[in-house]
């Protein structure tokens, strides 16, 4: 599997190239939910949806929280998700990739997306069933598609489209890829012997992503769901 460009959802790196190409190939359909001129991306990272975004027309606004620049992030809007800054419905469409596992209130931060956005607008959603542990300790949850469909409901936004991304193969050859990139192996021989084994791992979980288990094993899902045109 060699280099890959950056791609909407994510830069995909040596150890997980797998889940990136996955979730990136992805783009064209989601690309027509891209709705309207103003998309906020919460939880915007190193932005990786900017050039997807703008490429499509829209204006970009990349929002994360205020610890964000710790790491270098430079986002045009800093806040907590949970009360986010813009007025009410003035948002066409929003991002939330890989973000919601690291908010304290899943259910708030849904109510105020709902809230931000424009009647018609979308909201793009990634979040992960299975994950290992990561950015701790900012890592409360995981995320069946009922639960996904429950926070959509309980927020008044339609779900238009659930889909699960990958199946056990894919989710226990990427999880084998990160376990592996982080031992602390010495010697170069079992430096090498990781790197193979990082590369292998990805590649069979790839040629084995198009069984459908019916997402019972998924490592992520994408959740587009719509503010109705009139909020009940």
């Amino acid at each position: 599997m060699s280099d890959e460009p950056q791609g909407p959802f994510g830069t995909p790196h040596p150890h997980n190239r797998l889940i990136f190409r996955i979730l990136n190939a992805e783009a064209d359909m989601t690309a027509p939910f891209v709705r309207g001129r103003l998309v906020a991306d919460i939880g915007c990272g190193g932005q990786p949806g900017r050039a997807f975004v703008e490429g499509h027309g829209g204006k970009y606004v990349g929002f994360d929280h205020p610890e964000a620049g710790e790491r270098g992030v430079r986002p045009e809007v800093v806040g907590v998700a949970e009360a986010l800054p813009f007025r009410t419905s003035v948002i066409d469409t929003v991002l939330l990739t890989t973000v919601l596992e690291h908010v304290p209130r899943p259910h708030a931060v849904m109510q105020e997306i709902a809230r931000v956005l424009k009647p018609g607008g979308t909201l793009i959603l990634t979040a992960p069933q299975f994950w290992h542990l990561h950015e701790e300790p900012r890592d409360y949850f995981r995320f069946t598609r009922f639960g996904l469909a429950l926070l959509a409901d309980e927020a008044g936004l339609e779900v238009m489209v659930i889909k699960p991304l990958g199946n056990f193969w894919t989710t226990f050859m990427q999880e084998l890829a990160y376990w592996m990139q982080e031992r602390a192996f010495r010697s170069l021989p079992m430096r090498a012997f990781r790197r193979a084994t990082v590369e292998a791992a990805q590649w069979c979980g790839l040629k084995l992503s198009k069984i459908n288990d019916g997402g019972r094993y998924s490592w992520l899902h994408l959740m587009i769901a719509r503010k109705p045109p009139v909020m009940p």
